[in-house]
Order: structure tokens, then sequence, then C-alpha cells
């Protein structure tokens, strides 16, 4: 288990350092990683930092699959599943 939470923070780092650009975009959505503002139709819309980060991380993996176990790694950093339903949550509060 030890093993599996230290290569999990190492992929952390490592897509961490790849920002090449300050702003995520989606259609109509921008995420600016500098300001940590995010605005959508010239709107800027107030998130709370943990839902920053799940934003950010699901446009970083936008089209990819996304499981509850890589949210719950790499946006709370708990390495195992606690039964909880803050993704849940988290998520329902994000804009639509």
């Amino acid at each position: 288990m030890e093993l599996h939470a230290r290569l999990l923070a190492l992929v952390r780092r490592s897509q961490s350092t790849k920002k090449l650009s300050h702003k995520l975009k989606h259609k109509n959505l921008t995420l600016d990683l500098v300001t940590q503002k995010v605005i959508r139709s010239d709107i800027e819309i107030k998130l709370q930092s943990k839902e920053f980060k799940l934003l950010e991380y699901l446009l970083r993996h936008k089209g990819q699959l996304v499981t509850r176990t890589m949210l719950l790694g790499n946006v709370w950093d708990y390495n195992f599943d606690p039964q909880t339903n803050v993704v849940d949550v988290q998520i329902s509060r994000l804009p639509g």
C-alpha cells in the first residue's frame, strides 16, 4: 500500500510540472491557475478551494475516464476509499 501511495504521489507531481499554460479552457469556461479564477461567458464563478482543484483535475483529464478513486487520490489526497460521498457532493456544486 505504501508503494502504491508513493507512486500516486510521483504521478501527481509529474502532472503538476506539465503546466505549459496558466489557463485551462473548455468551451466558454476558463480556469486561471495563477489567479485561481473561473470565468464562464465573461462572468466570474466563485469556487471554494476543493471545487477549484476538482475542476482543474477534470479539465486536465477531459475526454478521459476519471474514477472516484482517481479523484479521491488526486484532489483529496486519499490513498484509500473511505466510503465517503465527498466526490458526489463536490461535483454537484460545480457549474453545470
